[in-house]
């Protein structure tokens, strides 16, 4: 557990230099199935990461239905031109979670975009796809650079 607990601390330091201000950022550290605990108003980006914390139980990870179910709330909470990410590795377990989700979400109907950066699989929902364009330039640019 305090593996989790510096880890958030190691992103809200991070948030920082990158950004001058990040008071509209909320790091929730919780399980996606109770994000209605913490998010019940329109939002412009939630990010999922999932797998499990590098330098833990590997067999503590996410749950694809989990992340499904979350999903399914707050979508409708979606602000038109935010975005919701979903960064999916497939290298523990074969590809399985990134499968199922990418199923549900065709089911599901949601609009979205999918990047494949080694064995990342990024997925980007969104209401509208004007967004797009930025979102990509900020990803592979400041994000996935080290």
């Amino acid at each position: 557990m305090r593996y989790v607990e510096v880890s958030i601390e190691e992103a809200i330091k991070r948030c920082k230099k990158k950004f001058i201000d990040i008071n509209n950022i909320t790091l929730i550290h919780d399980n996606f199935i109770n994000i209605n605990k913490h998010v019940s108003e329109n939002v412009d980006c939630i990010l999922y990461n999932l797998g499990f914390l590098p330098g833990s139980d590997h067999k503590v990870k996410t749950n694809y239905q989990e992340v499904i179910e979350s999903l399914n709330y707050v979508y409708p909470l979606l602000n038109k031109s935010g975005k919701i990410i979903i960064v999916s590795y497939t290298k523990h377990d074969e590809g399985y979670e990134f499968e199922h989700i990418k199923n549900e979400l065709d089911k599901l109907n949601y609009q979205y975009s999918l990047t494949i950066h080694n064995d990342e699989r990024i997925f980007i929902i969104s209401k509208d796809w004007f967004w797009l364009i930025n979102l990509f330039y900020y990803i592979f640019f400041l994000i996935l650079p080290k």
